[in-house]
């Protein structure tokens, strides 16, 4: 064996110099190197595991079943060493692998798939629930998250949007995982966790409708943000009102009274003088007495400058 690639491919040269690549037989391994898939839970794990049981240097026995090369052009060989008569089966049992059998290459299956029941029983590696990323504990936490959601109470607007958030994580969570479960069924997934899992999507659905309907999802902390936007809004559109109509008022009045004072600049003078005119004629003076006939004031004798008589008291006169 010249190198391990991963935890179930290895490299080796033959005896007349030939390289090859190997897939071990009836075992698969979390991924480690495909570009085209991130790395898998416990995928290093399974390759140090590999690399522990077969060092550079170490001679192995090929075995090969039906068909020998897979549609990559690797070796399909069953890999013994003079300490194990089959390396599937010694990866199987740690749990670092699954039993994989595909037609027609299953004559060394029934080994790999009894190991592979021992560690489901010991619950190591895949079967391991304490390790957070095996089938068993991802399916436990997710049904557990489930739970917790349901339990959330809706005493205000507040916790019922938190109870909607948390049942909506956990569905999702839910969901994901059942389509993994679907995509991947030789996957170590424990069924009875399977069917709880299937149970908590049902009711965290239910809880999900019910708390839409409630209106619950909807955030009211933003709810309330856009209420008071939308009241400062419209306190600013009304005193916007307020402050046009105020000025609409006063460009009114100022019209008002540039009008009244244009009208009182244009009055006409003729009916002043209108009135003067229909001013009743002074009566004719009549001369107070014998003795006063003939006397009177300067009005009464217009452009005359000769001697003047006046009568007693001197403020009446007539021409001499």
């Amino acid at each position: 064996m010249t190198r391990v690639v991963d935890g179930d491919t290895i490299e080796v040269k033959t005896a007349d110099g030939a390289e090859k690549t190997v897939r071990l037989l009836n075992i698969d391994t979390p991924e480690t190197v495909d570009p085209q898939e991130p790395v898998q839970c416990l995928g290093p794990e399974a390759s140090a595991f590999l690399k522990e049981q077969l060092t550079e240097g170490t001679g192995v026995d090929l075995t090969y079943d039906v068909e020998e090369k897979d549609r990559y052009g690797r070796d399909l060989a069953v890999v013994s060493t003079d300490s194990t008569s089959n390396i599937s089966v010694d990866i199987a049992r740690a749990g670092f692998g699954l039993p994989l059998g595909i037609a027609p290459n299953t004559t060394y299956l029934p080994p790999v798939q009894a190991a592979s029941e021992e560690a489901r029983a010991a619950g190591k590696g895949l079967f391991d629930s304490s390790n957070a990323c095996t089938p068993a504990a991802r399916t436990e936490k997710t049904v557990q998250a489930v739970d917790d959601a349901l339990a959330l109470g809706t005493g205000d607007e507040d916790a019922a949007h938190r109870s909607y958030v948390a049942v909506a994580a956990a569905l999702a969570a839910a969901r994901s995982l059942i389509a993994e479960i679907t995509d991947h069924p030789d996957y170590p997934w424990p069924e009875d966790l399977r069917k709880q899992l299937e149970q908590r999507r049902g009711r965290a659905q239910a809880r999900k409708q019910q708390l839409t309907e409630m209106g619950a999802d909807q955030d009211p902390a933003q709810r309330r943000a856009a209420e008071q936007r939308e009241q400062a809004a419209a306190e600013q559109r009304a005193a916007e009102q307020r402050a046009a109509e105020q000025a609409a008022a006063e460009q009114r009045e100022a019209e008002q009274r540039r009008a009244e004072a244009r009208e009182q600049e244009t009055v006409p003078e003729a009916p002043a003088q209108q009135q003067e005119q229909q001013q009743p004629a002074p009566a004719p003076r009549q001369e107070s007495s014998t003795d006063d006939q003939g006397y009177g004031t300067d009005a009464d004798y217009p452009g005359y400058h000769g001697p003047r008589c006046y009568a007693p008291g001197g403020k009446r006169w007539k021409p001499c």
